[in-house]
C-alpha cells in the first residue's frame, strides 16, 4: 500500500480502477487503502481463471515478438517458469502452477496489470515524456 501511496502522490493513477485485485481473499489489503484515502471507484475487481485469457494470450504474443519482456530479476524468471498454461474451453486458457509447491503470483499480478492496461487508461497528470520528450536508442544485433 506504501508503494501505492507513492504512485497516486506521484499523479500516475487514472481517476477510476488504478488498481487491480484478485477479488479472493483482499479484505485487509482494502481496508488498508481505503484507510489510506482510496475509494472504491481506485479499485478494479480482475477475474482470474480462464477470464484471462485475453491476458495470457496477449502477453505470449508480445513477449514471442520481444516487445514485452519481464524485470529480469531471479524470482520472475523462476515464478515464469513454474507457469503451466492449459486449455479452457474452445478457445480460453488458464494458468496453473507445474507443481503444488510452485509460487506463481508475479505472474498473476502481471496478467492482472494486463487486463488493467487494456483499458486504456490515462493518468491523472501530465506525463513527464510531454515535456522532455523520449530517448530512442538504437541497438545493434551482434
Amino acid at each position: 500500500v506504501d508503494i501505492l501511496v507513492k504512485v497516486r502522490e506521484a499523479g500516475l493513477f487514472p481517476p477510476i480502477e488504478a488498481i487491480g485485485l484478485d477479488p479472493a481473499g483482499v479484505a485487509a489489503i482494502v481496508d488498508e487503502l481505503v484507510k489510506r484515502g482510496f475509494d472504491d471507484d481506485a479499485l478494479k475487481a480482475i477475474p482470474q481463471g480462464w477470464r484471462l485469457s485475453s491476458a495470457i494470450k496477449g502477453l505470449a504474443r508480445k513477449t514471442a515478438a520481444r516487445t514485452v519482456r519481464h524485470g529480469g530479476t531471479a524470482m520472475m524468471a523462476w515464478c515464469v517458469g513454474n507457469v503451466k498454461q492449459e486449455p479452457r474451453g474452445a478457445s480460453g486458457v488458464s494458468i496453473t502452477k507445474q507443481s503444488p509447491s510452485a509460487k506463481i503470483d508475479p505472474v498473476a499480478a502481471m496478467f492482472s496489470a494486463a487486463m488493467l492496461m487494456s483499458l486504456n487508461p490515462e493518468a491523472q497528470e501530465e506525463s513527464v515524456y510531454e515535456s522532455r520528450g523520449i530517448i530512442e536508442l538504437e541497438i545493434e544485433h551482434i
